[in-house]
């Protein structure tokens, strides 16, 4: 049996490499042919060859034939020579929310700004919490009431100045401003009231009226300090708002500042959100 054995150098098909003028196949010249289909490649050509919209090209052929290679080889070769088309990103319309807007960027440009929209937004919403609960906003706020309420005390102090005359005293309530009579210089209590003769009501009735006729102007102008205090308390938190805004979408404003429909989107952006905040 022995003279049977095959020796295991026999067994391999041994291919010397010195007969091969490349190292991998990577160098090797891919084949631009389709062996038997001239015509087809000629339409192939032609199909990419024509720019306009609205044509398709379709191929078919047996598995193996080379149909896919060639097609990805030939429409390369086209794509080489051309401009690479331009990526579209549809984003919010907020002037105009059922119109969604259309903004052209260079290739490869649209997953990038996605990405630079998504962090500018998770950053913005981590941050402006943090500044509306800073220890200098809150500080800044209790100012702006304290400076209000001390105007309003005095315009009040005034008010209750005039009142005495009457014998009555203003208190600033949930309900606003309301005239309390007096008696022995305290406010009469609901009781008190209830035992008044009817001659008595009628004469405080008459007195309140005088009084709260000259009392308008006074309470006009608590109320316009009102309107002030929560002017000034609506424009410290927008200012503190936009300051957030303006670090972070700023910045993209100025990555992007060579597309005037990206800049006019974060614009649009950073005025919605402050707005809505």
């Amino acid at each position: 049996m022995e003279k049977y054995i095959v020796p295991l150098e026999k067994l391999n098909k041994k291919c010397d490499p010195e007969l091969f003028e490349h190292s991998t196949t990577e160098d090797l010249p891919a084949s631009r042919e389709l062996i038997g289909q001239d015509r087809a490649m000629e339409a192939l050509k032609y199909g990419l060859s024509i720019r306009r919209k609205g044509y398709n090209i379709y191929v078919s052929g047996l598995t193996g034939t080379g149909r896919n290679s060639y097609s990805y080889l030939v429409a390369k070769e086209f794509a080489d020579k051309r401009k690479a088309p331009k990526d579209w990103c549809y984003v919010f319309n907020f002037k105009r929310p059922k119109f969604p807007k259309a903004i052209g960027m260079d290739g490869g440009q649209g997953k990038i700004f996605k990405k630079d929209v998504e962090k500018v937004i998770k950053d913005i919403g981590i941050e402006i919490p943090k500044t509306l609960t800073s220890k200098e906003y809150e500080n800044n706020k209790n100012l702006i009431y304290t400076t209000h309420q001390n105007k309003a005390q005095k315009i009040l102090n005034e008010l209750n100045d005039l009142a005495k005359q009457y014998n009555f005293v203003f208190r600033q309530t949930e309900r606003g401003i309301l005239s309390i009579p007096l008696k022995e210089s305290k406010p009469m209590t609901d009781e008190e009231l209830d035992n008044l003769s009817q001659e008595e009501i009628e004469e405080l009735m008459k007195t309140s009226n005088e009084l709260n006729q000259k009392a308008f102007d006074y309470v006009k102008r608590v109320k316009d300090v009102e309107k002030d205090l929560i002017k000034e308390i609506k424009n410290l938190k927008e200012e503190n708002v936009l300051q957030v805004l303006n670090n972070y979408i700023d910045t993209l404003i100025e990555r992007y500042e060579d597309n005037d429909r990206i800049c006019e989107y974060l614009n649009d952006m950073k005025a919605d959100i402050s707005k809505k905040l």
